[in-house]
């Protein structure tokens, strides 16, 4: 939760699974806010869509080395995408 969180918003790297409805919202939302953004989707036509909208992307199968970096992690898709293996080696 981010008010478990004691820094500001504008110093988070927040990566965000997904980049449909909610995902756009939440990716543009957060850059607006100064976060640096990372967007993870399944196809590279979504990955191209969140780079015009100016978010960096990835092919969700780069998301383990990738992902490590960020503060906060948020998943719009609706299924467990990230296993523990992975949410272990985030901060």
């Amino acid at each position: 939760m981010l008010n478990n969180i004691n820094v500001t918003v504008n110093s988070l790297t927040v990566s965000v699974t997904g980049y449909g409805k909610c995902g756009k919202s939440i990716c543009k939302t957060f850059k607006n806010l100064g976060a640096e953004v990372i967007s993870f989707s399944r196809r590279y036509s979504t990955v191209a869509d969140a780079e015009s909208d100016g978010i960096k992307a990835y092919l969700l199968k780069d998301a383990p080395k990738i992902i490590s970096k960020s503060d906060v992690i948020i998943n719009t898709v609706p299924v467990k995408i990230l296993g523990e293996e992975i949410l272990k080696k985030t901060k």
